[in-house]
């Protein structure tokens, strides 16, 4: 990436801020490379005095997650606060009647858990949470609802994970961060390209020759294998609820209501474009199945 689209990213980010009347941010520092570059974003923008980071560990989280975190924070000059889930999580499962907490299951409450965190001391700082999903991964919806995937504002959400990387190395992020497999670390050996089935880089090629190059799938098929296409494709839009969230009920253009007794005609035209939007990608990927 140029030095003028990393520098529009970081104005974009602090002008947000301006517009909210807020000065400080909140973000969850997981070792990663998607939280350090937002993190990384978040200091040029604000300064690293208004950027408090949380390390959100659960039991099975591994070793050198905490060690990246603290790595980074420490050559960013950063205050890095550590809160256990362990005891908040386990006493939960214990309550759970259903008995069945499966992988997913407890990958979801976590990382709801750690946002539940965010949100609150954000709120007790007057900060904003930061965002660290990329565009790769709310495409796919690779992410939790009002998980991960929520937050206030996020500054890598228009990057592709190659973007990411391009970002963490002008940024000189750790290498240690950068090398390593991307993983939620939500259980013991979990990485993010064996729970998808295909590489990063793989993905972000298909998705830029559907989203930007805007090809037929006939000339997509030539580019790329039939599995993989098919395959994103289907998580694209299996997952579409988590990019359309909420969905707001059509009303006709515009409707009658009675308030304080008078007739009053409300114009539905922004709730109904907005859903709208909100289907574009739906219909680009059902063009390629």
């Amino acid at each position: 990436m140029d030095e003028k689209s990393i520098s529009k990213i970081i104005d974009s980010f602090k002008s947000y801020f301006r517009t909210a009347g807020k000065d400080s941010a909140v973000i969850g520092l997981s070792g990663g490379i998607d939280s350090a570059v937002a993190a990384k974003i978040a200091i040029e923008a604000l300064s690293v005095s208004k950027v408090k980071p949380f390390f959100l560990p659960y039991k099975l989280s591994s070793d050198q997650s905490r060690i990246d975190a603290e790595e980074f924070a420490d050559k960013f000059k950063l205050n890095l606060e550590t809160i256990y889930l362990t005891d908040i999580a386990d006493r939960y499962y214990e309550l759970d009647t259903n008995k069945d907490m499966s992988k997913l299951r407890v990958g979801n409450f976590l990382s709801r858990l750690r946002m539940n965190i965010l949100f609150d001391n954000a709120a007790a700082s007057d900060s904003l949470v930061v965002g660290t999903s990329n565009k790769t991964e709310i495409i796919l919806g690779y992410g939790t609802l009002y998980g991960d995937s929520a937050s206030s504002v996020n500054p890598i959400g228009d990057l592709y994970k190659f973007q990411v990387y391009e970002l963490a190395r002008y940024f000189e992020i750790p290498t240690s961060i950068i090398d390593k497999k991307p993983t939620a670390d939500l259980w013991e050996n979990q990485t993010d390209e064996d729970e998808l089935g295909f590489s990063y880089i793989d993905i972000d090629k298909l998705l830029y020759s559907i989203l930007d190059q805007e090809l037929s799938r006939e000339m997509i098929l030539e580019k790329f294998d039939k599995r993989l296409v098919d395959g994103i494709v289907k998580r694209v839009l299996n997952n579409s609820f988590k990019r359309n969230v909420p969905f707001i009920c059509s009303m006709p253009d515009t409707n009658s209501v009675v308030v304080n007794g008078d007739i009053v005609e409300i114009d539905n035209k922004n709730i109904n474009n907005k859903n709208k939007k909100s289907r574009n990608i739906d219909e680009i990927f059902r063009s390629i199945q």
